[in-house]
């Protein structure tokens, strides 16, 4: 089923490199259902098999493959970055808003969480990219976000700035900035992004717990604005896959 230009999403994205993330995405997918069965769930893939797109599609998930969205401008991001590139992609996606999660991010299942998640897409804020700030101590002293949970915006305009900065995902760039992967693009193109307050939607990863080992006056801030468990867990990290022994 084709996209539409006015349609609301969920959406992850699985690269064939790492094919241990379509566990992950199947738990997400049918999480999401669960939490709002209003808006479709797409995966962004590239390089996967056609068993992988099976298990998607079985998991609650429309599979669009980057093939599909974008063009000849995208091989230089493909080839300096196979694996993190498709996220980029995501900006090139003919919707008109979506929110995005790692297949290793997990909102909680609950009557709380599904009405914080459809709560969010009220936020305002005409931005490419809403996220949460990450306290990555990588970031500064600029602020930056973590890429695995973003309210995205998508647009011609927004995914030519993704692609004209592509060289950020060269070698050399890639040990000039402060995040590996597909943070430094992210966080460099878009470094102006809205906030998403924790009280809209709340993050739990490694580098928020991170805070309460290396300060107790950081640690009192933070739980000052975590009333309530988590929305959602990221596990980031290859030692805190859920999936890995």
């Amino acid at each position: 089923m084709a996209l539409h230009p006015d349609e609301e999403i969920y959406a992850t994205a699985i690269q064939g490199l790492k094919p241990a993330y379509t566990c992950a995405a199947a738990a997400l997918g049918s999480t999401l259902r669960n939490l709002d069965d209003t808006r479709r769930r797409v995966a962004l893939v590239d390089n996967v098999s056609t068993s992988i797109v099976a298990t998607l599609v079985l998991a609650n998930w429309t599979v669009v493959r980057i093939e599909d969205v974008t063009g000849p401008e995208f091989k230089m991001a493909r080839f300096y970055q196979p694996v993190y590139a498709v996220k980029l992609a995501l900006f090139a996606l003919p919707v008109q808003r979506l929110v995005y999660f790692d297949a290793d991010h997990l909102p909680v299942l609950s009557e709380t969480a599904a009405a914080k998640l459809k709560a969010l897409w009220r936020l305002q804020g005409g931005d490419p990219v809403a996220a949460s700030e990450t306290f990555d101590t990588r970031c500064n002293p600029r602020r930056c976000f973590n890429s695995g949970f973003m309210l995205v915006r998508p647009s011609p305009a927004a995914y030519e700035q993704v692609i004209r900065s592509r060289q950020v995902l060269t070698f050399h760039g890639q040990r000039c900035h402060f995040l590996p992967g597909d943070q430094p693009i992210l966080n460099v193109v878009f470094r102006n992004f809205t906030p998403v307050p924790r009280d809209v939607w709340d993050v739990l990863d490694p580098w928020t717990v991170k805070v309460c080992g290396r300060s107790s006056a950081a640690c009192r801030t933070l739980a000052s604005t975590r009333g309530n468990p988590p929305d959602s867990w990221h596990f980031v990290g290859r030692a805190r896959k859920p999936w890995h022994p």
